[in-house]
């Protein structure tokens, strides 16, 4: 029976055959390796994706995904029977988090992970209960750094934005 750690090492495949640039993994799932948290059911996977004028181009993905059987079930890839999302990130953070996300084992299987400061702001920035709950979990956690929060909040000029949308300090 397949495991989360064959998902990974799938999603480690896709980089290294090209299909994918580079990837983080974020959302829910991403919280969990930091925290306790509610709950999610699929992998969201930030990627960069390679980009045709304006549009993003999955057809990569899918093409990869069919040629390994997996099936395709709306705007998520069953891997090992794992719903996976793939979500072309944004320049600026969401890049730079792909970026500087860290290199987590999951049972073997290496995995890059967003940071937890990355995880806070684009979870506070989406808006939701849920959202809201998954970053306080990071903060309850100590697995958030406020100095390093700011930073990332200073450089993307979004600390308006989070005070607004969080309210308080970097607790």
């Amino acid at each position: 029976m397949a495991s989360l750690a064959d998902v990974y090492h799938a999603l480690s495949e896709m980089r290294a055959e090209g299909v994918l640039q580079n990837y983080a993994i974020g959302g829910g799932m991403a919280a969990l390796f930091y925290a306790e948290t509610t709950r999610t059911y699929d992998i969201d996977v930030f990627a960069l994706i390679h980009q045709q004028r304006l549009l993003v181009d999955l057809s990569g993905i899918y093409d990869w995904a069919r040629r390994r059987g997996y099936e395709i079930a709306a705007e998520h890839i069953l891997i090992h029977s794992v719903p996976v999302q793939f979500l072309a990130a944004k320049a600026g953070l969401e890049t730079e988090a792909i970026e500087r996300a860290r290199i987590l084992d999951y049972d073997g299987a290496p995995v890059p992970v967003m940071a937890p400061e990355y995880l806070a702001v684009i979870y506070v920035l989406a808006g939701g209960g849920k959202r809201r709950d998954r970053t306080r979990s990071l903060f309850e956690a100590g697995a958030v750094d406020g100095s390093t929060l700011t930073a990332i909040l200073q450089r993307h000029g979004l600390a308006a934005l989070w005070k607004q949308k969080w309210g308080g300090d970097n607790e």
